[in-house]
């Protein structure tokens, strides 16, 4: 549910492992970014090479992020365009990193951490077919590059509502909590649960993508519309939840 001053939301969160932090994942992530129109941002936040708080952009951004990207004491990475009281044209991008890259002590850890890349677009600005599949794609090819073992895409609210009712907390890496609009399954995934059951839920599509498959639950067009189907389009399966 959205406050008064909230406008909706589609989120897409990577989910994946790196505990080396290179500059070329850094500037390859960056260029996927720039190639489907979401880089360069109006303003960046990288922790304390920007104070702490969001800069306007300038020519030098690009170095910056990247630079942050492998800085041992930076635990995330933000970027925006627009005004985010405004529902159309608006977008965000989050990177965390974890807590461990400040120390590197891999050998302590007792569970692998890993690390999110959330890139976020309000309804309105989607609402343009061509920038709605521009997202997708980004998507896409974010995931073939990071290799992720998980990755999530609905309504920033409904992925509330959807993880409240199935009673969890908080995420974990070990077994599907829950099923979204869009769901990525990585190698992990893929190797614990067989992809013929994967790929048994009730889809919209199924896609081979990277080491594992991305399976939509719905029509992108319907769901960013709330419109009936061109003709011809193909329709979504009645979905509601799928049990392990």
């Amino acid at each position: 549910m959205y406050t008064k001053y909230e406008p909706p939301v589609i989120s897409a969160t990577i989910f994946y492992y790196d505990l080396s932090y290179q500059t070329t994942t850094a500037q390859t992530v960056l260029a996927i970014l720039e190639e489907f129109g979401m880089f360069p941002p109006e303003k960046i936040h990288a922790g304390k090479l920007t104070n702490n708080r969001y800069l306007h952009a300038d020519e030098y951004a690009k170095a910056l992020l990247t630079h942050a990207y492998s800085e041992k004491d930076i635990l995330g990475i933000g970027m925006a365009s627009g005004d985010s009281r405004q529902v159309v044209d608006f977008w965000k991008i989050d990177w965390t990193f974890t807590y461990y890259k400040c120390s590197r002590r891999v050998g302590a850890c007792q569970v692998l951490p890993w690390n999110t890349l959330t890139i976020q677009s309000t309804y309105g600005r989607l609402r343009d077919k061509s920038v709605l599949n521009s997202f997708l794609m980004c998507l896409r090819e974010l995931i073939r590059f990071i290799e992720p073992f998980y990755a999530a895409v609905d309504d920033v609210s409904h992925k509330v509502a959807v993880m409240n009712h199935v009673r969890e907390q908080h995420f974990v890496p070990d077994r599907i909590q829950a099923i979204y609009w869009g769901n990525y399954f990585g190698r992990q995934h893929c190797e614990k649960y067989g992809l013929d059951r994967l790929s048994s839920m009730p889809a919209y599509d199924i896609e081979t993508l990277g080491q594992g498959i991305f399976l939509p639950c719905q029509n992108p067009l319907w769901i960013l519309t709330q419109k009936k189907l061109p003709p011809g389009e193909k329709k979504s399966p009645d979905f509601c939840h799928y049990s392990q």
